[in-house]
């Protein structure tokens, strides 16, 4: 069994495979060859069609006038017509970004020839004929301006367009300038600008523009000693010409203007405050400030009390009171209330800053009617009274007496009766009588009496002129009470001819119900005289007004005047419509 080639078999077999081999290179080498010229074809035609695509974006730099012509360079179509590098598929070499295409006019129709190197048409920034140059200036809230330069080799430029946020694009002009307007505050803007020669040669550029902002408006509050607000508002310093300053006090719905950077308002109520900045160039760029808001604007005012003097012309101040109250707010003060006075009609007022407002009340003094009663009777009948001997011995058995010290109040000496225990020894009278001085009482003439009487116990007792017809009844208690009547004296019924003083402290019906055994009158200042009793003056007074004296009586002080005949409470000046009594001091 064989094992393997001869050496003979074995080159033999190269030889064939070599015979082989030569025929079968030039073929394979050939078909390689072909296949990188289709490829290298197909990469132009590739290239070109990437061309096209950037002639329908970009048909202002196409060329204007006939058998002119643009070079588009690869690198130009890597902004987004070609992806990644591009190899010569002959050399596999990186292919120039300076290969290109170039298009030319002619007539209505453009033509493309792939060319490894792009001339002075070309498109590339570095290599192009135009040199394009921007600025900015004048940025506003709402505005700015783009400033274009564009110089151009063996050529003119012929105008300039312009577009913002990749919008569409400005008539050619032939200013270098555009003002863009009604931009939005604080913004980034990107303006697109291409530089046009008369050639048809397009240049484009690119600037980013920011808008300014606007600055909020400020408030400061400052509170015044008179109640009052200032605030001052305060706006940004450097005042754009396109910038409206205003404020408004009723919350916005009516604007004042400000001249300046500041101004300062005073308010004296409740007030909504809004400042803001207005940009004519864009409303909608208006900045408002927050609302601010017055309240609590406090004063204060005084209301004082005047009081009428006793001469009934004059007002003399009597109390000052302070209160807070809202400036502009409607206040109607209490009145006072003064003894003696009458009170004038509330006020009802507005209250003004500062405390300026004072509320004035008039107190007018009260008038009264009085009578003063002189309190005893001049030329009295009966000086001897308190001398228990000038009294009726016909009824000494009947009852007892005693003298004791002057009276606080009224004189002279006070004289009890005791009754009997015996009622015949008192014959049904249980009483006493007195005679007057001068003996008897003119028939016919109008008499008065008084007296001061209390008793042990309260008893009905009959007190006046013996045997008149009428003698009045009273009710006598353990305080002393003065009695005074009037009457017109006249015959006794028993025909003597004089009268005599009475007190029965009995009852003619059923003498068991006058005075019983130790039943007890106190007795002074019995007066009897012509006429209708004491002096009576009256007098129009003022509250408060001082009370004449009376005039001077003989043996006596005057003590003061009283609001009863006994007793009562003193006064020294009106105080009602009322008659006062004259107390008086005995001076024996």
């Amino acid at each position: 069994m064989k094992k393997g080639f001869t050496l003979v078999e074995l080159l033999a077999t190269i030889t064939i495979l070599g015979i082989i081999a030569l025929l079968l290179v030039p073929t394979v080498v050939g078909t390689i060859n072909g296949f990188r010229e289709d490829a290298a074809e197909d990469q132009e035609k590739s290239i070109i069609a990437a061309a096209k695509l950037w002639v329908s974006d970009h048909r202002l730099q196409l060329p204007v006038v006939d058998d002119h012509s643009i070079c588009v360079t690869i690198e130009e179509l890597k902004k987004g017509y070609l992806e990644g590098d591009l190899r010569d598929p002959k050399t596999k070499k990186l292919i120039s970004n300076q290969a290109g295409v170039e298009i030319t006019k002619t007539g209505k129709t453009f033509t493309y020839q792939y060319t490894s190197s792009c001339s002075g048409s070309s498109t590339s920034e570095d290599e192009g004929r135009i040199q394009l140059e921007l600025s900015s200036k004048n940025p506003t809230s709402s505005s700015f301006t783009v400033v274009a330069k564009a110089t151009v080799q063996n050529d003119t430029i012929k105008g300039y367009r312009f577009s913002l946020n990749d919008g569409s694009w400005s008539p050619i002009q032939t200013s270098s300038t555009k003002v863009f307007t009604g931009l939005m505050r604080n913004k980034d803007y990107t303006v697109n600008v291409r530089a046009v020669a008369t050639s048809g040669e397009v240049t484009e550029k690119s600037i980013v523009v920011k808008t300014s902002d606007i600055r909020v408006p400020t408030y400061q509050v400052k509170n015044n000693t008179d109640g009052t607000k200032t605030v001052t508002i305060t706006y940004d310093d450097k005042k754009a010409s396109n910038f409206i300053y205003e404020y408004s006090t009723n919350g916005g719905s009516s604007w004042s203007v400000v001249t300046g950077t500041k101004i300062s308002r005073t308010f004296e109520t409740d007030t909504t405050l809004v400042a803001r900045v207005r940009d004519t160039g864009n409303e909608n760029n208006t900045v408002t400030a927050s609302a601010l808001t017055l309240t609590d604007f406090i004063t204060t005012y005084q209301v004082k009390h005047y009081l009428m003097k006793t001469d009934g012309k004059t007002y003399e101040l009597k109390k000052t009171e302070t209160f807070n109250a809202k400036i502009n707010s409607s206040v109607t003060p209490k009145l006072m209330s003064y003894t003696g006075f009458t009170a004038p009609k509330t006020q009802t007022v507005t209250v003004k800053k500062g405390g300026a407002t004072v509320v004035s009340y008039y107190y007018t003094r009260n008038q009264y009617q009085i009578k003063l009663n002189d309190n005893y009777m001049t030329n009295n009948l009966m000086t001897k009274s308190y001398d228990v001997n000038y009294w009726d011995s016909f009824y000494a058995t009947s009852y007892k007496t005693s003298t004791v010290k002057n009276l606080d109040a009224n004189s002279g000496k006070e004289l009890r009766f005791t009754m009997s225990t015996n009622k015949d020894v008192r014959l049904g009278y249980g009483g006493v009588n007195a005679i007057p001085d001068n003996g008897r009482l003119t028939i016919g003439k109008t008499y008065t009496y008084s007296i001061v009487i209390k008793t042990t116990r309260p008893l009905k007792m009959q007190v006046g002129a013996e045997q008149q017809y009428i003698v009045p009844t009273v009710d006598v208690n353990t305080s002393w009470k003065k009695i005074i009547h009037t009457f017109v004296a006249s015959e006794r019924q028993d025909g003597f001819g004089y009268h005599t003083y009475i007190i029965y402290a009995n009852s003619f019906s059923n003498p068991s119900q006058g005075g019983l055994n130790n039943d007890t009158f106190y007795v002074h200042s019995v007066e009897l005289a012509e006429g209708n009793g004491p002096k009576v003056t009256n007098l129009t007074k003022y509250y408060g007004q001082s009370l004449p004296n009376p005039s001077a009586r003989s043996g006596y002080t005057f003590v003061g005047w009283y609001t009863e005949p006994v007793g009562g409470t003193k006064v020294t000046y009106a105080q009602a419509n009322q008659t006062y009594y004259a107390h008086w001091r005995y001076n024996g």
